[in-house]
This record gives structure tokens, sequence and C-alpha cells, in this order.
């Protein structure tokens, strides 16, 4: 019961930082910076005390990091265009996640969505891809724009790494910058340290 109570209110963190995007929306420029911390000499960045490494989205493949989001185990990435973000996150080492948890992670985006004012284009649904725990995508209304949001879960080792993308770019925009953020998650390494 615990776990479920952490797995959710981390939910509600992450609905919230998808969230910022729609509140950048009326704004000229997402809170990014251009400076690009170091990487190591394979590209690869670490997060949780060097718990776990991934690749970033390439910066000169149009993504800038959001250093203002950054925590220990969060990084985030704006799209140059500033029409997308993404969030990569490595969740607390008791947090497992189970497809059965799914059921209560739709119902917290539901009532996150109701608490901002935001409709639904397309409910939030699980979609079946062997590659993730858990992939949930969903599409809300922000003003006059589209937000198309994928929530992928990931085990690595013993932690889950949760990718979130939210676009506000169109159909067929979003769907490069969601491969583009299912290929961060994909790199995703355990590097042997809880």
């Amino acid at each position: 019961m615990r776990c479920t109570r952490l797995v959710m209110a981390f939910l509600s963190s992450m609905v919230a930082l998808g969230s910022a995007l729609a509140i950048a929306a009326d704004k000229p420029r997402l809170p990014a910076d251009k400076s690009q911390p170091a990487a190591a000499a394979d590209g690869k960045r670490s997060l949780a005390n060097d718990a776990i490494s991934y690749s970033p989205p390439a910066p000169d493949a149009d993504w800038i990091e959001a250093v203002k989001s950054k925590t220990p185990t969060r990084d985030s990435f704006v799209s140059k265009s500033h029409d997308a973000m993404i969030a990569i996150e490595v969740l607390p080492p008791a947090m497992t996640i189970t497809p059965d948890l799914a059921a209560g992670m739709i119902k917290k985006i539901r009532e996150n969505r109701k608490a901002n004012a935001q409709k639904f284009v397309m409910e939030p649904t699980v979609e079946k891809d062997e590659r993730f725990i858990i992939r949930i995508h969903e599409k809300y209304q922000i003003k006059d724009k589209v937000a198309d949001q994928l929530h992928l879960y990931r085990q690595v080792g013993p932690r889950v790494v949760l990718v979130t993308i939210n676009s506000l770019g169109g159909e067929e925009i979003a769907k490069g910058q969601q491969e583009v953020a299912e290929k961060s998650c994909l790199s995703a390494e355990f590097k042997g340290k809880k």
C-alpha cells in the first residue's frame, strides 16, 4: 500500500511537470538554458548518484537542457522550437511499478487534468509495448493546441526509469519527438549502484 501511495504521489509530480509545458504555452520561451552540462566520453549522462546512465536527446538535433528543472534524479529537455518537453527520471529505489498500477495512474492523470480544467482529446490509454513496463498515451487540449503526452516506465536493473514526453507540435512532429524520448528511455543502463 505504501508503494502504491508513493507511485501515485510521484505520478502527480510528473503530471505537474508535463503541465509546465501547458503553462509555458502562452510564453515565448520555456525555462531552458543553452549551456549543456558535460557528458561522459560515450555521450551518456548519469542520474541518481550514478545508479543509471542514459543517452540524452542530442543538443544539435533540436534539444536544449532545461537546467532549472534538473534534480539529482531528473533531467529535462526542451525542443529548440519550444513545442515539446522530455523529462527523464529515476524513481526512488523503494518504488516498483507493475502493469497492475496502470489503472491507478490513469485515474490520477484524469484527476489532474480535471483539476487543471484540461479536456481530453484522447483519454489516457495503456498501449502495449514490450519494451516498457507501462506505456500511457494521452492527448488533451491546451487553449488552441493539443498536447500529445506519453508516460514511459522501464525497469532498469533494480530501478525504474520514467520518461515523459509532452508535445504541442502536432501529430507528425509529436511522433518524431516521441521516438527521441523512447530512445533515451531505452538507452538507460544500470551502473551497479542502488
